[in-house]
């Protein structure tokens, strides 16, 4: 009778200590700090003719990104959960996430005077990563931030020459 019970005993403990565990990215997962500030933008000069210094001034000068929606997705993260960044109509945005780095992607909600070359039928420009934004555990730390992301010339044309 003693030894069933210490049988038993040893069977159940482990089952009881691991359902006590939760690992470090589900309590990341469940911790989220608010994270606000204004989005930003900068592109490659996509031309044919040899840019002047001007128009490369231009292109890498940030400008406000409005009504935009891009697609975050944690670094690490195995599953295959996205969140929706979205910028108003001043480049205004604030979401709640959990600490931690997350690759940026562009979706097919943008100002569309502004990013005038950006093709979101092309498939390999959306799998493109155009910036990463780290929140901190502190929420202080992630008020009035400015979001840089950086257009690449798009892949699926061919460069003009």
């Amino acid at each position: 009778m003693k030894y069933s019970k210490f049988l038993l005993t040893l069977l159940i403990l482990p089952l009881l200590s691991c359902s006590q565990k939760v690992s470090s990215s589900e309590k990341n997962a469940n911790h989220q700090v608010s994270v606000a500030g204004t989005l930003y933008f900068t592109e490659n000069y996509c031309g044919g003719a040899r840019p002047t210094p001007e128009m490369l001034a231009k292109h890498s000068t940030p400008k406000v990104l409005p009504n935009t929606t891009l697609k975050l997705s944690l670094v690490g993260d195995s599953s295959s959960r996205h969140y929706n960044l979205i910028s108003d109509k001043e480049g205004k945005f604030s979401i709640k996430l959990s600490p931690g780095t997350y690759t940026i992607y562009m979706t097919d909600k943008y100002e569309k005077k502004l990013l005038v070359e950006y093709d979101p039928a092309c498939k390999k420009w959306a799998e493109l990563s155009i910036g990463q934004l780290v929140v901190k555990e502190e929420s202080n730390q992630n008020a009035n931030m400015e979001l840089h992301v950086h257009f690449q010339c798009n892949p699926c044309q061919p460069r003009k020459m």
